[in-house]
């Protein structure tokens, strides 16, 4: 365990346990190093307005960190001898062995997530971490657009799953009218998610989004006329609640975000399925992935948008 790692559990122990609540005991007794001026400072910095700034920047700055550490309480040298002996079996990805800074390479193995059969890379370039995402342009399949000139729509669509044939998701940001709707389309299993933030009971879901019919015609003539239907989903995915809002584009962002860096691992044999919270986002949480997602996508999946 690394300093840094024990003090951050001390300082976190101590607020929790003995200043949020002063019944617990008295922290002079339990430490007692501890000079009671100097208590009674770190109790008032703790509790001004310019602290809670200051943490509340911190807790915003964390979540624009799509590449985190994951070196544990070990930290980064716990972890080298590890390290080492996974590049000396030569049994690492060959992008690894690439990176002639030491130290550079350090950085990135301590970024890899986990998954079930041990570490994978976490790939800061987005080809993995990407893996089988491509993106439908929005533009091209408008609600308004698939009722003018629903041929071009199909063509589109079409067109997409034969570009990117062997893609697990596509994943289509869906306008109409005012409301913005995910779908996460699965060609290979012949699976629709549909993610709504103001999703309403419903028997069938193609009656209500004009994109759906056009979709099965889609399939129809990529998988030639084939006769497995598609079987629509309905997530369980977060709620808004307020009609006509205008947060439902970062309902949609925020579960692209969700999904490409996180839930496409394994899902959906490792999950079932991945949406069952209908809590509503908070605006600013909302935001911050917002502004995250625009810089990320624009320098790393731009390629994948079949345009």
């Amino acid at each position: 365990m690394t300093c840094n790692h024990k003090w951050r559990s001390y300082t976190k122990r101590f607020k929790k346990n003995l200043l949020a609540n002063e019944n617990e005991g008295n922290p002079l007794e339990t430490y007692s190093d501890l000079e009671k001026n100097a208590l009674q400072k770190f109790k008032e910095r703790i509790s001004s307005k310019e602290f809670q700034v200051i943490s509340e920047k911190a807790k915003m700055s964390s979540m624009c960190n799509t590449n985190p550490a994951q070196v544990g309480p070990c930290g980064y040298r716990g972890n080298k001898p590890m390290w080492e002996l996974e590049k000396a079996s030569g049994e690492l990805s060959s992008r690894f062995y690439e990176i002639k800074s030491e130290r550079s390479l350090d950085y990135v193995l301590g970024r890899r997530y986990k998954n079930e059969s041990g570490s994978k890379p976490s790939t800061l370039n987005g080809s993995e971490t990407l893996g089988k995402c491509a993106f439908l342009n929005p533009y091209k399949i408008l609600g308004k657009v698939c009722q003018e000139t629903p041929i071009d729509v199909v063509n589109y669509l079409v067109d997409v799953m034969r570009l990117h044939h062997g893609k697990s998701f596509l994943i289509a940001p869906y306008l109409q009218n005012t409301h913005w709707v995910l779908l996460v389309i699965c060609p290979s299993n012949h699976i629709v998610y549909i993610l709504d933030s103001l999703m309403k009971p419903m028997k069938n879901p193609v009656d209500n989004y004009y994109l759906l019919k056009l979709l099965e015609k889609a399939f129809e003539r990529y998988e030639k006329n084939t006769s497995i239907s598609i079987v629509w989903k309905l997530a369980e995915c977060n709620q808004d609640g307020v009609l006509e809002s205008e947060l439902s584009e970062h309902y949609v962002t925020n579960w692209i975000f969700d999904f490409v860096l996180n839930g496409q691992h394994g899902f959906p044999n490792r999950f079932g399925t991945l949406w069952n919270d209908k809590t509503t986002f908070e605006e600013k949480a909302l935001v911050t992935t917002v502004a995250t997602w625009a810089r990320e996508f624009l320098k790393i999946f731009m390629n994948d948008v079949v345009v």
